[in-house]
């Protein structure tokens, strides 16, 4: 194991990526994969869910490592169920094979909702299908045995920004969409490294 340079690289998704050694379906020092769901403390007190749905996520490699496919199931999440520290395994123990990686690609439905405490629904559009690509601290994995964890954080926040008077419930007109995703934390190994 090798750890490189970390490239440069709320409420509230987390995932986190474990690579553990052992392998049968690549050749080599292959890990496997598992990708978790957290939530931090939702700052609305009249929001009771704010719903996305993960249609599949991507390991990226770099300096020659091939991108890999980890998830390709579509999963809805109310992401307040995951608050003050919650985690959820949306992507179960996969294996990858040995390279350098140093990105997760997250891609999500445009659509999402968000729905109030009286019970008012609102369908939200994101704009575009583009998928939301985190930095993670860029390491090898390479010995077989290798184990990392990268904790990622869906900013609900900035995420979901509410429109019209948000001092009252009734005052709440709409919300608009753009999914903000960042790297909390990373570990390899169990040594935790800096993220940018």
């Amino acid at each position: 194991m090798r750890i490189l340079k970390s490239s440069s690289l709320a409420v509230f998704l987390a995932a986190a990526v474990f690579l553990v050694g052992g392998c049968d379906m690549f050749s080599g020092n292959a890990g496997r994969i598992t990708v978790k769901l957290k939530d931090a403390p939702f700052p609305y007190d009249h929001v009771s869910e704010a719903n996305v749905t993960i249609t599949r996520i991507d390991v990226l490699g770099t300096n020659g490592t091939k991108n890999w496919l980890i998830a390709d199931v579509a999963r809805s999440l109310n992401l307040l169920n995951f608050r003050n520290g919650a985690t959820v395994t949306v992507v179960p123990d996969i294996e990858i094979p040995a390279g350098t990686y140093d990105r997760l690609r997250i891609h999500l439905n445009r659509s999402a909702t968000v729905v109030l405490k009286n019970g008012t629904r609102f369908n939200v559009d994101s704009g575009s299908d583009a998928p939301v690509v985190v930095q993670i601290p860029e390491f090898e994995f390479d010995q077989g045995e290798d184990e990392a964890e990268a904790l990622i954080d869906f900013d609900v926040d900035n995420s979901f920004v509410a429109q019209g008077d948000v001092s009252t419930i009734d005052g709440i007109e709409g919300f608009a969409y753009s999914p903000t995703i960042v790297a909390e934390s990373f570990k390899l190994n169990n040594e935790e490294i800096p993220v940018q």
